[in-house]
């Protein structure tokens, strides 16, 4: 499968009703961010992504108190414009220090459809091949939840390696707003 059409795939799995069934998503998130646009960005692509992602409720391991209790996800940024999208699965903290606000973080591994390779006529900057199609997903999140179900969030994304996979290390950071709908019925649940 190519990485774009797995981008795809991911993009409609993480929404998709069934995987809703039984209870195993907690919450689904959609949004549109600004391509490498962010304040660390070289601003080698353009365009706008459309985000997608599905939060999955936590294990009920013991061992799993260790890591803090994140909450597995899956998600997709998908640039509109042909430049760089990836897909991503990872974990996410997140803490609510009130009835309205939401700070989360996220930490992951990212596969992408970037360039591989330098290219003179595609590079603003020296730097602008990945290396590898394996990256680093982490991202940010502060938002303000409307009701019990509803939240809008402004979010940071970025993907690289920092040089752990290949001696080329290109990095997309986006930044843009997600709307967060938690399924289930009533109150959300800790976990």
């Amino acid at each position: 499968m190519r990485p774009a059409a797995a981008c795809v795939a991911v993009a409609v799995l993480a929404t998709s009703p069934a995987a809703a069934a039984g209870g195993v998503v907690r919450e689904v998130a959609a949004g549109v961010l600004l391509h490498d646009s962010s304040y660390f960005s070289d601003y080698n692509e353009d365009g706008v992504d459309l985000a997608v992602e599905a939060v999955f409720r936590r294990p009920n391991w013991r061992a799993w108190r260790w890591l803090l209790s994140p909450y597995p996800m899956i998600g997709a940024d998908i640039n509109l414009v042909g430049d760089t999208s990836f897909a991503y699965a990872g974990l996410r903290w997140e803490v609510e220090p009130s009835d309205r606000l939401l700070v989360a973080g996220a930490l992951g591994l990212a596969a992408h459809t970037g360039r591989l390779e330098r290219s003179e006529e595609a590079c603003r900057v020296d730097n602008c091949g990945f290396g590898s199609r394996a990256t680093i997903y982490i991202a940010a999140e502060i938002g303000w939840r409307l009701d019990e179900r509803n939240a809008v969030a402004l979010v940071v994304d970025h993907i690289s390696h920092a040089g752990w996979f290949a001696e080329q290390n290109e990095g997309v950071d986006n930044i843009g707003v997600r709307w967060r709908y938690r399924l289930g019925a009533g109150a959300p649940s800790p976990g």
